[in-house]
């Protein structure tokens, strides 16, 4: 031992490592002409195609469908993407919520008197009904999640004006179809109508994409499926019995719907749209079991709706 201790030794820091050379990576430019040429040559096949796809179409309804899906393909794309990520949720609730429309398969299956007199009658009036409960919930949770994003400094936003188109729309139509029913056929403002319902429905989905509008897609969205549901019965124009039938599935489904919304917990309504959502799928298996199904024709829907 030594005391005191000698003087602690200076060591010299080791060198820095040295950083692995990267060789620098040689950027090929690129042809604009020969990229604008590799896009043409994809069109071109694209669009030869499609005429091809014609041509060996088994029926003209096939392509009519096919052309319906791919537009609305399309429009969807384009109106979802801009849809801010906060918003989601309650996109996803609007969406299912529209989609209750398939109320419209049941309606147009309806039969019978007060009460359904046959299996599949009982079906369709079923599907009326889970469709209704879906309608009047889905828009419901829609509201309350909206509502989470509101502050009580925002200014007020007035939606409920836009009642005014949604009796608008529905006055020019129930007028057209008193007055013009009987003498001549409403095809086209059938047809009409039901543009308007849509792009209502679209308009709703749009709205979703901002904070600012999406309480008014709400609005937009419930204001379109209303329309779907008057036109079809408009177009049905069913006796008493069954219009009282068809307004009771649409009335005891939307008043279940809201009040199981008005009802969940703020934190369970993404499970309530998942639960609206199976109920929608059950009912779209329950139109397609009875279109499907061997008692089923064409020509039978046309008859029982001229009955009607």
């Amino acid at each position: 031992l030594m005391w005191p201790p000698p003087p602690p030794v200076a060591t010299s820091p080791p060198p820095p490592a040295e950083k692995p050379k990267t060789e620098a990576v040689a950027v090929v430019p690129v042809d604009p002409r020969v990229a604008k040429l590799k896009a043409a040559l994809a069109t071109s096949v694209g669009l030869s195609g499609l005429v091809g796809l014609g041509l060996a179409s088994p029926s003209p309804a096939f392509m009519q469908t096919l052309s319906t899906f791919t537009l609305a393909g399309i429009v969807g794309y384009h109106t979802v993407w801009g849809v801010t990520p906060a918003l989601h949720s309650p996109l996803m609730s609007v969406t299912n919520a529209i989609s209750g429309i398939t109320a419209v398969g049941g309606l147009v299956l309806m039969g019978g008197g007060l009460v359904p007199s046959t299996v599949p009658q009982s079906m369709a009036a079923l599907a009326t009904l889970v469709s209704a409960v879906n309608i009047g919930g889905g828009f419901l949770v829609t509201q309350r999640m909206l509502n989470m994003f509101k502050r009580p400094t925002d200014a007020p936003e007035h939606n409920y004006l836009f009642g005014i188109p949604a009796l608008a729309l529905l006055g020019t139509y129930g007028y057209s179809l008193l007055h013009f029913g009987p003498s001549m056929g409403l095809e086209d403002a059938n047809q009409a109508a039901y543009l308007a319902s849509s792009l209502c429905c679209i308009a709703a989905i749009t709205a979703l994409a901002s904070q600012k509008t999406s309480r008014l897609g709400n609005v937009l969205g419930l204001t379109g499926v209303s329309a779907g549901l008057a036109v079809t019965l408009g177009m049905l124009q069913p006796h008493p019995d069954l219009l009282a039938q068809m307004l009771g599935c649409l009335l005891v489904g939307g008043s279940v719907g809201g009040y199981a919304a008005s009802r969940m917990e703020v934190t369970s309504l993404p499970q309530m749209v998942a639960l609206f959502h199976r109920a929608l799928l059950m009912v779209a298996f329950d139109v397609a079991v009875w279109l499907v199904s061997p008692r089923f024709s064409p020509a039978l829907l046309t008859m029982s709706l001229k009955h009607q």
